[in-house]
């Protein structure tokens, strides 16, 4: 059985309040009845479980130490660079993407926080958006999450949980005092950059997905193979990774949200439902995750035929 599977994280809003108002902005009639015509199941599975994709039986923070080569320490975690802003009663965290923060910088820093902490952890250089932290510590029963899975969402419900929490917790503290007045802040409010004022630690455990995240086409170049011709890219590529509702969502802006949900509904549901009815693909799986696990929404050709299943979008995103 050919399948395509489709990943569209943000394609449901989050705030169930807001359906009313919001949906009644969609003209969506192909991806509605997409979703209406497919059976739905659930999955233990985040976005991040998408984007980070765990190649061997070791945590993601052991698997990047090993590959640059870092070791000597009891326990490792995934370290992005990150900006915190206060927006009313919550703490919002950004993608370490909007820093545009430069290998010099990450660099300049990582020596400040080595030297700070010298004898206590390690921070290593992954990639400019991406360190790694050795530490001394046990993290067994830490529970943690990637800032692509709680963007835009108040972090205070989303610390490091666990044995070591309390001495986490005071890490990051020590952290962001350290960086309040790091000359790299400094340099950047300059140049009206925002400022690294916080680091953000976090791990991920193996995770099984129910298909191989090998052959990926996406509109994010960092997620997979470059969109470049859709139609094309889908009869080579048997993933696609489809992000552009994502961040509009999950920053609550709904203009930017209802314009790409139309793109969507103007570009891509046509495409697929082309695909289904010329039996390029006897499958087709839309998975859309979200805070509360992901929705995969199954079908094939036939399915297409079941005239009886028909529901509104609303009734759908609260189905998911």
């Amino acid at each position: 059985m050919k399948q395509l599977n489709v990943v569209i994280p943000g394609l449901i809003w989050s705030d169930i309040g807001d359906y009313d108002y919001l949906y009644n902005q969609l003209d969506i009639p192909i991806l509605t009845n997409l979703l209406s015509k497919a059976t739905v199941s659930k999955h233990q599975l985040w976005y991040s479980d998408f984007v980070y994709r765990t190649i061997s039986s070791c945590s993601l923070a052991k698997q990047y130490a090993e590959e640059i080569n870092f070791g000597g320490y009891t326990s490792y975690l995934v370290v992005e660079p990150t900006h915190l802003r206060v927006d009313r009663d919550r703490l919002l965290i950004a993608e370490s993407e909007l820093l545009q923060l430069s290998d010099s910088e990450a660099q300049e820093i990582i020596s400040s926080l080595n030297e700070h902490f010298a004898g206590e952890i390690e921070v290593r250089l992954y990639r400019d958006d991406l360190w790694i932290l050795g530490c001394n510590f046990q993290l067994d029963d830490m529970q943690s999450y990637p800032i692509v899975d709680i963007v835009g969402e108040n972090i205070d419900e989303f610390m490091p949980t666990g044995s070591a929490r309390i001495k986490l917790h005071g890490l990051l503290n020590e952290i962001q005092m350290l960086l309040f007045m790091h000359p790299i802040n400094q340099q950047r409010n300059e140049e009206n950059l925002l400022a690294i004022n916080s680091l953000w630690l976090w791990d991920k455990r193996p995770t099984t997905l129910p298909f191989e995240l090998k052959d990926v086409v996406s509109n994010n170049s960092q997620l997979g193979h470059p969109v470049t011709d859709l139609q094309r890219d889908l009869s080579i590529h048997n993933v696609l990774i489809w992000d552009k509702a994502y961040y509009p969502a999950q920053y609550r802006d709904s203009f930017a949200w209802v314009k790409n949900i139309h793109e969507i509904e103007t570009h891509l549901a046509p495409l697929l439902l082309a695909l289904l009815k010329a039996k390029q693909y006897t499958q087709l799986n839309i998975w859309i995750p979200s805070l509360r696990g992901t929705s995969c929404f199954q079908l094939g050709k036939f399915d297409l035929y079941k005239f009886w299943r028909r529901k509104t979008f609303t009734e759908l995103s609260i189905e998911s």
